[in-house]
């Protein structure tokens, strides 16, 4: 009887574990094949432009695994979240954008009109 207590509380963790990696993998392959397309200049611009946070968040996981003093990670709660930090930093497209780049204006609208100053 002690057994089947034990054993039927197991179910809901097994349960929920399957279904936290069905929707990770579903999450995955949303953005990596519909968003991305298997495009790899999302992945280039981002390991280019993002490569210390991508560092820091697997060395730091690093550092907790082989149980390092240097890492500021301390608990797996943490670790996961380094990973998955730095796995989004990598596949998500669109954030290897400078904030200079989107209101970019051309010299012609700048000096336009003989006006020369900018908004």
């Amino acid at each position: 009887m002690t057994a089947t207590k034990i054993l039927s509380e197991l179910h809901p963790i097994a349960f929920n574990c399957y279904n936290a990696g069905e929707t990770t993998y579903l999450q995955y392959y949303e953005v990596i094949v519909d968003e991305n397309g298997y495009n790899p200049k999302n992945y280039i611009l981002n390991s280019i432009y993002n490569f210390g946070h991508i560092f820091d968040s697997f060395r730091d996981a690093w550092l907790f695994i082989a149980e390092d003093p240097r890492g500021q990670i301390t608990n797996v709660y943490d670790m996961g979240y380094s990973i998955g930090w730095a796995t989004y930093m990598f596949i998500t497209p669109g954030i290897a954008i400078y904030e200079t780049d989107i209101n970019r204006k051309t010299n012609s609208e700048i000096f336009a009109n003989g006006n020369r100053t900018e908004e």
